[in-house]
């Protein structure tokens, strides 16, 4: 082939063809760069803007503001729809009547249905419980107290407390609650205990350096008991101890069997008038009409340690308004009443109950320390020491 031959063959439509598609192709993706660079551009320029740093601050403050009422929320234990239906127009007013219409609007901005403050409850409780697995994963030495109750629906429950020392300084926080069986024994307690403990949070027995508990036979069983396999589990290494305020409460039911029969008269006064809805009405209505500062009575409940106490001084309070009410239904309950000396047994329970009350919560609280409580319960006892001698002299 010749040197014109080939030069024909270059030229020909089909060569002509390639070479301008390659040119078209190079050139679109000139223009593509072209095009991203000046978005690129632009969207640096857009983001140094103070408007777009005034919007996206708003919103940022607006999400702060959304947590911040969710926290509040929260904490007072009220209903989702309490912040759009109540903490919103409230705040409306406040800034409309302070500042101006304009400046309450702007509060509609902030996000507030009941489907986002449960949305932000959730998220603060995993942000809380993600924080304190991390300070007790990172080996720190820990302390746990066990309380076993029951609920409203008296479903039984484990709450399970943790303290530790967190930057000089003591924090106690709720670990997990437990829901259990109907039927819980004591290995039942520990398998539950050790799946979340150790399998779902992952932390370290060895860790574990005080336990603190009631005196349930559960609890403290010898063989089948939580402290004895927490023990084993810590390799003897922790200190159990039972808690001082179950201690106060478990004192407090050793009492004489004259005493004990007027509790238990009083706990059927109280149900013989709460039984009845028509009967604490009427109750209700007397006590308005005479004027005196309680109308209800109070139900005695076992598993509520102040219960004994607030009971007793409501029922020798309205003593006079309850002994009327029960000789207008011609109950045979009157008759107690009529009993000075039972009478009197009331006012000392009452008295009696009310002291261990007021001991019980001071023995409460996160900001005291042993030291605190120590110095609470050497009062109460040289109290007790004191009212003794006045006893032996009257």
């Amino acid at each position: 082939m010749t040197a014109e031959s080939r030069n024909a063959t270059d030229l020909s439509p089909r060569a002509t063809q390639e070479t301008e598609g390659t040119v078209i192709v190079k050139a679109e993706e000139k223009e593509e760069e072209d095009e991203g660079d000046r978005f690129q551009t632009e969207r640096n320029s857009l983001e140094l803007s103070p408007q777009f740093l005034s919007r996206s601050t708003t919103m940022n403050e607006r999400a702060l503001s959304s947590y911040l009422v969710a926290y509040r929320v929260a904490k007072e234990k009220l209903a989702h729809t309490a912040a759009e239906k109540i903490i919103l127009p409230a705040c409306m007013d406040m800034v409309r009547t302070i500042f101006d219409d304009k400046s309450a609007d702007q509060l509609r901005t902030i996000p507030l249905s009941d489907n986002t403050i449960s949305r932000r409850i959730c998220t603060i409780a995993k942000h809380l419980e993600a924080m304190l697995m991390t300070r007790l994963q990172s080996g720190i030495d820990f302390a746990i107290q066990l309380d076993e109750s029951t609920d409203i629906a008296s479903c039984p429950t484990l709450l399970v407390y943790v303290r530790y020392v967190w930057q000089d300084d003591f924090i106690e926080d709720l670990l997990c609650c437990l829901n259990l069986n109907s039927h819980v024994t004591g290995l039942d307690l520990f398998t539950e205990l050790e799946k979340c403990i150790v399998g779902q949070y992952k932390l370290s027995w060895k860790n574990c350096k005080g336990i603190s508990s009631d005196g349930a036979a559960n609890m403290t069983g010898k063989h089948s008991g939580v402290i004895e396999k927490l023990l084993e589990a810590t390799h003897n290494n922790s200190l159990w101890n039972h808690c001082f305020i179950h201690r106060e409460a478990l004192v407090s039911k050793e009492i004489p069997p004259s005493l004990m029969d007027v509790l238990k008269h009083a706990v059927k006064i109280v149900n013989f008038i709460k039984g009845s809805s028509s009967n604490s009405r009427l109750l209700e209505i007397l006590c308005s009409e005479i004027g005196v500062n309680h109308t209800h009575l109070l139900f005695h409940t076992e598993v509520r340690w102040l219960s004994q106490g607030k009971v007793l001084s409501r029922v020798y309070k309205l003593r006079n308004e309850i002994y009327i009410f029960l000789i207008e239904k011609q109950s045979h309950l009157a008759n107690i009443f009529e009993d000075d000396i039972w009478v009197t047994k009331l006012a000392y329970l009452s008295d009696i109950f009310g002291i261990l009350n007021e001991l019980n919560l001071k023995l409460q609280g996160k900001s005291n320390d042993m030291f605190q409580y120590l110095e609470h319960v050497q009062g109460f006892q040289e109290a007790l020491l004191l009212w003794q001698e006045r006893n032996l002299h009257c």
